[in-house]
């Protein structure tokens, strides 16, 4: 199994209009979505997302590794 941090460094290379389609199709919750595409895209800071949408920055981790994790599978 791929881990996070290999995972990460697939993210960071791929093309953000990819990203983007990614996000849009595989991400179906829609705070989730805004969350994924603010940090993978806009490269949103961890604690201005938590605070934004009153979340603790472990769960915001949670929903960003989860997005990944989920991206990744959509792309290789």
């Amino acid at each position: 199994m791929i881990s996070d941090k290999e995972i990460r460094e697939v993210i960071a290379h791929t093309p953000k209009t990819v990203l983007a389609w990614a996000i849009d199709e595989y991400i179906h919750d829609e705070r989730n979505q805004e969350i994924a595409r603010r940090k993978l895209i806009k490269n949103v800071k961890i604690e201005p997302l938590s605070e934004y949408y009153d979340l603790t920055p472990g769960q915001v981790k949670n929903i960003l590794r989860k997005a990944r994790r989920t991206i990744y599978e959509a792309i290789s």
